[in-house]
């Protein structure tokens, strides 16, 4: 089969397509035909070097994955040959104390779902969920990472409550963008802040409320948030970029604050001062994977409507250099997603 393989870390260029032997599946695993996958930021930071512990060599990127099931193991009973079937992002174990308490996002021994960039693809029984009738495949690839996931976040951990205002980092790119979406599914307000103001259209087509664009050179992004909400600031951030954003963003968060924390796009650091946070009274939080619930639930979001995915090109596995130059400069609305 080909796949796109990464022998080393660096630019986008160092992707390389070859030839792979089919992956073969043990008794709980399930065999897919990729149709689609997701191209997203994780793979960025992978790709970058930033995600050290996720990163081997000639690794098979890609976990956001839509396609038919080619074969299952002997002890696989929730699907069959022939179904159409999307994939969570993470493979926990099922079996430590995380996973006992029902909170398989923490397991000790989580794998991330990678192997989609690839014709096929094995996943265990776990990870694997029915697509149901009315989900477009290609919407379906990317339904459990960029939905799913603030899903989780605005529902789990920040716990987002009607009229509340939520400021969301990177809202132009494949998960700000559906966050937008969310966030008025809670009936709260919804502010992207995004670096590029060719984002605008997009960001407005989907509802957002308010819209900041750049790093703030004329009036710091902090004073605009508060000149947004009346000098309050916001209830809730969903933030996706990071130690680049968090500065500005925490100081344009209202006391009680929530400041849920997805995803690192630098691999630097932040500082701050203790003092800011009691005096806030503020909630630092850090947000992983969605639950298998999640995807069911935002499966059916996207069946009737609620929810539309919002795809920012679809590629060849050939041109996937071309995808990640293109998320490098930011210049991909939506989620990428390559077709195989």
């Amino acid at each position: 089969m080909r796949a796109a393989i990464l022998p080393e870390p660096g630019g986008a260029e160092r992707f390389m397509i070859q030839e792979v032997e089919v992956p073969a599946p043990r008794p709980r695993d399930v065999l897919i035909k990729v149709q689609y996958c997701g191209v997203d930021g994780h793979d960025l930071a992978v790709r970058r070097g930033i995600m050290r512990r996720t990163f081997k060599p000639g690794i098979i990127l890609g976990h956001e994955v839509s396609g038919t099931v080619a074969e299952v193991g002997g002890l696989v009973s929730t699907v069959k040959p022939g179904d159409r079937v999307c994939n969570r992002t993470s493979l926990p174990c099922g079996l430590c104390r995380y996973c006992s308490m029902g909170e398989d996002t923490l397991c000790l021994s989580r794998s991330f779902a990678d192997g989609g960039l690839a014709e096929y693809v094995v996943y265990p029984e776990g990870s694997v969920i029915p697509v149901p009738d009315g989900v477009d495949m290609v919407d379906a690839a990317v339904s459990a990472c960029a939905i799913a996931t603030p899903y989780h976040a605005l529902s789990e951990v920040a716990q987002v409550r009607p009229e509340e205002i939520v400021l969301v980092t990177g809202a132009g790119g494949g998960l700000g963008i559906h966050t937008i979406q969310l966030v008025h599914l809670f009936g709260a307000r919804a502010i992207g802040w995004t670096r590029s103001e060719s984002k605008r259209a997009a960001l407005e087509s989907v509802g957002v409320d308010e819209l900041i664009c750049g790093t703030g050179d004329a009036t710091p992004v902090w004073q605009q948030l508060l000149d947004l909400t009346m000098g309050w600031g916001v209830d809730v951030v969903i933030d996706y970029v990071g130690s680049a954003a968090f500065s500005d963003a925490f100081r344009g968060m209202a006391p009680l604050g929530r400041y849920v924390i997805l995803g690192e796009m630098l691999g630097e650091e932040i500082h701050i001062n203790p003092a800011f946070i009691f005096f806030k009274r503020a909630k630092i939080l850090g947000s992983g994977p969605h639950m298998r619930s999640d995807v069911y639930r935002v499966l059916e979001f996207v069946r009737r409507g609620k929810i539309k995915p919002i795809i920012g090109g679809v590629y060849s596995l050939e041109q996937i250099s071309e995808v990640h130059a293109l998320l490098d400069e930011g210049a991909i609305t939506g989620r990428a997603v390559v077709a195989l």
